[in-house]
This record gives structure tokens, sequence and C-alpha cells, in this order.
């Protein structure tokens, strides 16, 4: 999976990493159709990875196809990965925004320990 004008958010992504200084969580913001939710994905599955191991040698966000958490997450099998995505509304649009309801469903996953660290 590969990532095109990212290059600033790529390079603090990996600049915060590389010295241990990741935020616990990032805003990503902009509009539509620029690579927020590949960013969002390229860069759990980096932290998923390299927790996990084996260590990934690629030098930014990219982790090979063939690393076992990126295998788990395609197969929508990681146990600590859980994406949240617009829902649909009455009319079958999706909505604005991720709803509060959503978030609050994934209470249960911050309540207990990683599975995969």
């Amino acid at each position: 999976m590969k990532l095109y004008g990212q290059d600033e958010a790529v390079r603090r992504f990996t600049s915060a990493r590389n010295s241990g200084a990741l935020h616990h969580a990032w805003l990503l913001t902009g509009p539509r159709g620029i690579g927020k939710a590949r960013f969002a994905d390229m860069a759990a599955l980096r932290v998923l990875a390299e927790a996990a191991g084996p260590p990934v040698a690629l030098p930014t966000i990219e982790t090979p196809d063939e690393h076992p958490i990126a295998r788990l997450i395609a197969a929508g099998s990681h146990p600590d990965f859980r994406r949240l995505e617009r829902e649909a509304n009455d009319k079958g649009d999706l909505r604005r925004n991720i709803t509060i309801a959503q978030v609050r469903k994934l209470g249960d996953l911050f309540g207990v320990s990683p599975s995969m660290w």
C-alpha cells in the first residue's frame, strides 16, 4: 500500500516513532480524498507490527504485506485493531461524523491489555 501527498505527515509520524515520543492520538484533518484514512491505516499497522514483531526494516511508515500483523489486519483478525467508520444515516448516505455511540462501543477494547504486545 502506497501513500501519496502525505510526506509531511509521514515525516512527523516517523520522527515521533523513532524518538519514542509517539503521541497517544493524532487528529487527521483536511479535505476529502487526500489520504487521511490510508495514513491512519498505515500508521496503525506499523505501530502494531513493531509492537508484536518481527521488526520492520523499512524506514518510514510502510509495513510489508507479508508481515504477520499485516496479514491479521487484512483478514480482519487482529484482536487489538478496530476501525471506526462513518455509519449510514436513515437515507442510506454516510453520516458526516463518527457518532459518540460508536466511540463508546470501544470501551471494552480500552479496558483490557493488548493481546499481541
